[in-house]
Parts: C-alpha cells; sequence; structure tokens
C-alpha cells in the first residue's frame, strides 16, 4: 500500500498542513489529531513533493508483472474529494503531469511492440 500525500496551499488555516506529516524513512506518517497523533506504517509514503514520475515507478513493476502473466494486478486511488485521487490516475493529457493510466498504457504499449519483434502477437480487446 502507497500513500500519496497531496500538495497544500501552504496556508495555515489549510488542516492539511499541520495534521499529516512524512516522517524521513518512507514508510510512515504521523497524524496529528486532537487526542495526539498516530503513527501509520505504510510500503511506502510519496511527500508532497513526489512527481507523477514517482507516483508511477511505485506501480510499474506490478503492470510489468500482470504483462509477463505472472500475476493479476489493480492499481487503485481512494480518498476523500479533492484529494487527488484523479490527478494521481490520470494526471496532464501529456508531458511530465501524465497520472498512471497513461503511463501503464505507454508501458503496454511498447511490451507489445517489443514483443512482437520476438514473433509474438497480441490483439487489444
Amino acid at each position: 500500500v502507497v500513500i500519496r500525500i497531496k500538495k497544500t496551499t501552504g496556508d495555515a488555516d489549510d488542516p492539511a498542513v499541520s495534521a499529516l506529516k512524512p516522517m524521513s524513512d518512507g514508510q510512515q506518517v504521523v497524524l496529528a489529531t486532537a487526542d495526539g497523533s498516530k503513527l501509520f506504517e505504510f510500503d511506502r509514503v510519496l511527500g508532497p513533493d513526489a512527481d507523477q514520475k514517482i507516483a508511477y515507478d511505485q506501480v510499474a513493476p506490478f503492470v510489468a508483472s500482470a504483462l509477463d502473466l505472472h500475476n493479476d494486478a489493480l492499481v487503485m486511488a481512494y480518498g476523500g474529494t479533492g484529494a487527488g485521487k484523479t490527478f494521481t490516475m490520470q494526471g496532464d493529457a501529456s508531458g511530465a503531469g501524465r497520472g498512471i493510466v497513461p503511463r501503464a498504457v505507454e508501458q503496454i504499449g511498447a511490451y507489445c511492440v517489443q514483443r512482437a519483434t520476438a514473433g509474438w502477437d497480441y490483439e487489444m480487446i
């Protein structure tokens, strides 16, 4: 499980500014609550400065594994309204802001071209 922390406005009134802090180990997040703070652990924590490529690099091995018929893969985004799910999954139409879905489609297309040169035949349905 990977968590991505959305950039905040930086406004002191933004509750996310003080509520959620990634730890330097890249696997833990501290959530400040009225009752104190709580520590949560994940496989990977992507801080507010993580770009779309860094986010995709976390799931690319699962896409490759599914292409090699070793495993099925599911990538999903979960969170509240405005949390950044659509941006993470779709992103911009082109360029460095592309999200997980367009990057996965590119990876699948490149894999098909590579395998076609080895004599494999693919059909997208």
